[in-house]
């Protein structure tokens, strides 16, 4: 039951009482809710090394794929770690050199290196199978079981190996070795799916590769060859990257997602739901998710629920909820509320 997972925490922002809207998960646990949209903060939880400014210093001194000298530089011209953000200031830029007809000599390779870069970093800088203890492991499970369909934007494995503790509950439209793990646009059936718990990675993950063919292939672990993690390293290295969505606005995302079958088929099914949503640990940055909180918004969900990390102030709290409530407004019949994510406890410390 979602209410096991409930934790205290204390009621206030930099020193400032929080206010009565934003709920605790033992109020949003009351009600039933049937899918969850985990984003970035949820694998935070259990390594701040995902941080930005982690994989940052990681990216810069990667061998492969390279981090150009330019490409660094605009980091430290920009002061950001945020490669989302300057992957968008990248795009701004050769917008407004093409309508000066300035020359966009180079634009496209730093592009490609930070881009390719911050997926390598990920595999770098991510904690070991040994590291995540089985009993982590086993609590995010059981909370992810709490859910008919899980969606996520996390390129990480840390949702693949808490489903893989009880696989025969889960299934993420990779079928078995009979099928070679690919993804078939037209074997997406789920037979008993009122006992089984679905999950789509919205962006790619790690452990997504390609086929000849331009399929989506979930890469396993197999007896006699190395661990999945260090298989997923040595295949970057080699040049042969992830499946794996990074831009820095949603609108090109949703050009990158329109490459693949299968991440057009996961959009669409987060789009085309009605089921009440939590979301957890995901930002829903109208710049760069612009595709994630339209997808949202055109559902026909009545009731969705956003976990924001409490911030410094009661009043960016407050233009947070107004920007996601503005952004995902769907009419009279649709609630929008907002609870603490710091009062789930799905990693069971």
């Amino acid at each position: 039951m979602l209410g096991t997972f409930t934790k205290t925490a204390d009621r206030t922002t930099g020193g400032e009482s929080l206010p009565d809207w934003l709920l605790t998960w033992a109020d949003v646990a009351k009600s039933r809710w049937t899918e969850i949209l985990i984003g970035n903060g949820c694998s935070r939880a259990i390594s701040d090394s995902f941080r930005y400014s982690t994989l940052l210093k990681v990216a810069a001194g990667l061998a492969t794929p390279r981090l150009t000298p330019e490409a660094d530089a605009i980091f430290r011209v920009l002061d950001a770690s945020d490669f989302e953000a300057v992957l968008r200031a990248l795009s701004q830029t050769a917008a407004i050199n093409s309508i000066l007809r300035l020359p966009t000599d180079g634009l496209s390779d730093c592009y490609d290196s930070i881009r390719d870069s911050l997926v390598a970093s990920i595999s770098t800088v991510h904690p070991t199978h040994a590291a995540v203890t089985d009993s982590k492991l086993d609590s995010y499970k059981s909370f992810l079981r709490e859910f008919s369909s899980i969606f996520t934007t996390n390129y990480d494995l840390l949702i693949y190996w808490a489903i893989m503790r009880d696989y025969k509950a889960f299934v993420d439209y990779f079928w078995s070795a009979r099928f070679n793990f690919v993804f078939d646009i037209t074997n997406t059936k789920i037979y008993n799916r009122t006992t089984k718990t679905r999950v789509l990675y919205l962006h790619g993950a790690l452990m997504l590769g390609e086929t000849d063919e331009g399929d989506a292939q979930k890469i396993v672990n197999e007896e006699g060859k190395p661990l999945l993690l260090d298989r997923i390293a040595d295949n970057i290295e080699r040049g042969y990257l992830p499946v794996f969505v990074s831009e820095g606005y949603g609108a090109q995302k949703i050009r990158s997602i329109s490459k693949h079958t299968y991440l057009e088929f996961a959009l669409g099914q987060l789009r085309n739901s009605g089921d009440p949503l939590i979301v957890l640990g995901h930002g829903l940055n109208g710049k760069s998710d612009g595709h994630i909180l339209d997808a949202i918004a055109r559902s026909g969900r009545q009731r969705i629920c956003v976990g924001p990390w409490p911030r410094e102030s009661v009043g960016e709290l407050f233009a947070e909820k107004e920007r996601i409530s503005s952004a995902l407004e769907g009419g009279a019949s649709r609630t929008i509320s907002f609870f603490d994510s710091r009062t789930v406890n799905y990693w069971g410390t």
